[in-house]
């Protein structure tokens, strides 16, 4: 009977504490929050928009991670054969891939199958792996922050849907899904909903990164799963 309810309480007290970081309605995995964003639009704008409420385009450090934002979008787009911005990128096609909050690319889940030409990535909603793209597309997106770092902006952010200019429309102006985490009023961007999911271990002391299958949702095995395991090695184009 102890064992029974230890295993009940458990979840709850970790629910519990990882609400208490990322704001309402947003998703936490790993030691990052996420904002998933129904809303097409090129690199440059996205990230705008990201910035524009004080994240980051979404950084992707594990598969975990990956395979959560691919099954997230493709639930919320309805679709199951498109592609979504991640924050990660390269000057040019010489230089190191970064991603958008600054860190270093140190695990990667580049599609083998396609070339690696372009020096903006995508990630794929059928197997969370990546491919590079010029930037134009308009493509969904998600956010990301780390919690312990910063706190997403409660101010109405800016942002364009034409590349080529430096004027932002208002936030509000296409915040009208409050079923979206990352969409709102413009005093409170983020979805009213006071339900924080809550994806992997937010205890970095024990285990950042949980590589056991049975610790997670997302399976990594490819016999059961599309989603990728991904490569530990870092990659220098």
């Amino acid at each position: 009977m102890t064992l029974h309810w230890f295993s009940i309480a458990l979840p709850l007290l970790l629910t519990t504490s990882v609400h208490s970081q990322c704001a309402s309605g947003d998703n936490s995995i790993g030691d990052l929050c996420y904002v998933v964003v129904n809303q097409q639009l090129s690199y440059q704008d996205a990230v705008g928009y990201c910035h524009g409420i004080s994240t980051s385009l979404a950084v992707v450090h594990t598969t975990l991670q990956a395979n959560f934002l691919a099954s997230t979008i493709r639930t919320k787009t309805g679709t199951s054969d498109s592609l979504f911005w991640i924050g990660l990128s390269r000057a040019s096609s010489s230089s190191r891939f970064t991603w958008d909050d600054g860190s270093v690319m140190y695990w990667s889940n580049f599609d083998l199958n396609f070339p690696k030409d372009n020096n903006i990535v995508a990630e794929s909603v059928i197997n969370g792996k990546w491919r590079t793209l010029a930037g134009q597309q308009k493509l969904v997106f998600a956010c990301s922050y780390n919690p312990n770092n910063v706190n997403p902006a409660s101010t109405t952010p800016t942002y364009s849907t034409d590349a080529s200019s430096s004027t932002y429309a208002p936030y509000s102006t296409y915040a009208t899904d409050s079923s979206t985490a990352g969409y709102g009023s413009s005093a409170t961007p983020y979805s009213t909903d006071s339900t924080t999911n809550t994806y992997g271990p937010t205890d970095s002391s024990a285990s950042p990164y949980p590589t056991d299958s049975s610790t997670s949702s997302y399976p990594t095995d490819s016999s059961t799963s599309p989603y990728s395991t991904g490569s530990t090695t870092s990659y220098i184009f």
